[in-house]
């Protein structure tokens, strides 16, 4: 699919199911490739799932007021984007309220973030010596296979619990997915 001049055919594009396919996929294979591949694809869920649910589910397709959610001409990371985004829903009523953002579902969602962001920022390449505070949050071999996309579901499924919304069986059961040919 292609956007027009106007990107609205990327606007009403759904890509979390496939992001969640391919997260599973490398959650069944071994190795620090599968792994780093979870990683990003579960990160890839969240952001598409949080645009899908509210374009679909909360505003019923009413693609002018997503904007009003998601501005174009504002870029922000997955974690900023996601506390507005459900913050503002629930200011305006449209959702009974946003999940909690200081439990262990947040935390472990912030952790994989950070490992996203070292591998896409080469944070974890570097040969130099860096400071604490900016040091790979990271090893690939120190997580079990299966918890970068388990805590991508985890957020999604908290979230749907605390707006009171049931969220789709193929979130609650990834393994059900049907596989790409």
């Amino acid at each position: 699919m292609t956007a027009d001049s106007s990107g609205s055919t990327w606007l009403m594009a759904s890509f979390s199911q496939d992001w969640l396919r391919d997260a599973c996929a490398e959650s069944q294979r071994q190795g620090p490739d599968h792994r780093r591949r979870e990683v990003l694809f579960s990160v890839c869920l969240v952001e598409s799932y949080l645009l899908e649910f509210v374009r679909d589910v909360i505003l019923r397709m009413d693609v002018a007021t997503l904007e009003i959610y998601f501005p174009p001409d504002r870029r922000r990371g997955i974690e900023e984007k996601f506390k507005d985004v459900l913050k503002h829903l629930s200011k305006d009523g449209r959702i009974a309220e946003p999940p909690a953002f200081g439990d262990s579902v947040w935390a472990d969602f912030v952790r994989l973030v950070r490992m996203q962001d070292d591998l896409i920022h080469a944070s974890i390449s570097r040969p130099v010596q860096m400071p604490a505070e900016n040091a790979p949050s990271m090893d690939l071999f120190a997580f079990d296979a299966g918890w970068a996309m388990r805590t991508a579901c985890s957020l999604l499924l908290a979230t749907h619990q605390a707006v009171k919304i049931d969220a789709p069986t193929w979130l609650e059961r990834p393994q059900l997915l049907p596989q790409e040919p």
